[in-house]
């Protein structure tokens, strides 16, 4: 019998590596969308301290003119930037939800080419055992002779005569 030889095998090793392109492109966007969140995090934290410390001033004394409009101005582009990083963390996500689904559809391709594989290779198998059983019963069929007729040898024909036992009684 031939031995088993999956024609399939360089496709299944391109999936296998797309598959792992796609798991490292979703981990680096999700690297990505961790950053973002965390920057856009520290933004906002930075806006309500400053805001607070506004507060805390304000009601200590009236803030100067000059004051307040640095303050108008801090928090205009606090407030630009956070809506900016919060766009950036918004495409970060969908980056990250596009990256997730590309490696399920190639976990998924693998995964059925994996087992078309395995069911060829059954099916390799059961043909394999079919031939041998074949060429057991053709043996079966003829009369005994050579060393596998010998019934110390473990394939021994039962009732056949070999060289270590007399012919049977006809």
């Amino acid at each position: 019998m031939r031995r088993f030889r999956f024609r399939l095998a360089s496709y299944e090793r391109l999936l296998a590596h797309r598959e792992e392109d796609a798991r490292l492109r979703a981990a680096q966007a999700a690297a990505e969308q961790r950053a973002a969140a965390d920057l856009l995090s520290r933004i906002r934290g930075l806006a309500s301290a400053a805001l607070s410390e506004q507060r805390q001033r304000r009601a200590e004394k009236p803030l100067p003119p000059h004051e307040e409009q640095l303050y108008e101005v801090y928090f205009d582009g606090m407030s630009r930037a956070a809506a900016y990083q919060q766009e950036r963390a918004d495409r970060a996500a969908e980056r990250l939800d596009a990256r997730r689904r590309a490696l399920r559809e190639a976990a998924t391709r693998h995964r059925a080419l994996g087992l078309l594989r395995e069911r060829r290779l059954a099916g390799h198998r059961e043909a394999a055992a079919r031939e041998l059983t074949r060429i057991l019963d053709e043996a079966g069929a003829r009369p005994a002779a050579g060393p596998l007729a010998s019934s110390r040898h473990p394939l021994a024909v039962p009732g056949g005569s070999g060289p270590d036992e007399p012919a049977p009684a006809a």
